[in-house]
């Protein structure tokens, strides 16, 4: 690279247009880099952030089954609900399976849940629930095991 030169009498002052050309494509293989590097990332927190969503979700479905478990005076599985029979009244858990959507009591409490899987022993409820796979094709899964109280059953 030739420096430019105040001196008027040299005519072939400045960059070649090869210079011009290699800086360019220095250049753009530089900007290239930080634009993958940018997008890899907001790619990674995505779906980070989906599964920090998933996993609350499934947080919120075990603190809810937990409550009404500790309530209920007894645990049955009808048309495929979870029915807590509590003093209060029942608490009754259905998963439509075309919006992937829990309710209790017909109110909406969770979305993105795939199954849920509930089997009754003689004094304990053990229940499977997985979400709904996200970008990645990953699902979260929780196995809960409730001891009910004996007596009831």
């Amino acid at each position: 690279m030739r420096p430019a030169s105040l001196n008027k009498q040299n005519p072939k002052s400045g960059f070649t247009l090869i210079e011009l050309i290699i800086a360019m494509a220095v250049f753009s293989l530089i900007g290239g880099v930080l634009v993958m590097i940018f997008v890899t990332s907001v790619e990674y927190f995505s779906n980070e952030k989906s599964q920090i969503f998933n996993q609350y979700r499934i947080t919120q479905l075990s603190d809810a089954f937990e409550v009404d478990t500790r309530k209920a005076t007894e645990v049955n599985i009808v048309s495929g609900c979870l029915v807590f029979t509590i003093s209060s009244g029942n608490s009754t858990y259905c998963l439509n399976t075309s919006t992937h959507s829990l309710t209790r009591n017909n109110l909406e409490i969770s979305d993105s849940i795939q199954t849920i899987t509930s089997t009754l022993s003689s004094n304990k409820l053990i229940l499977t629930v997985v979400t709904v796979p996200d970008q990645r094709g990953i699902t979260n899964t929780i196995h809960l095991t409730y001891y009910l109280r004996e007596g009831n059953y």
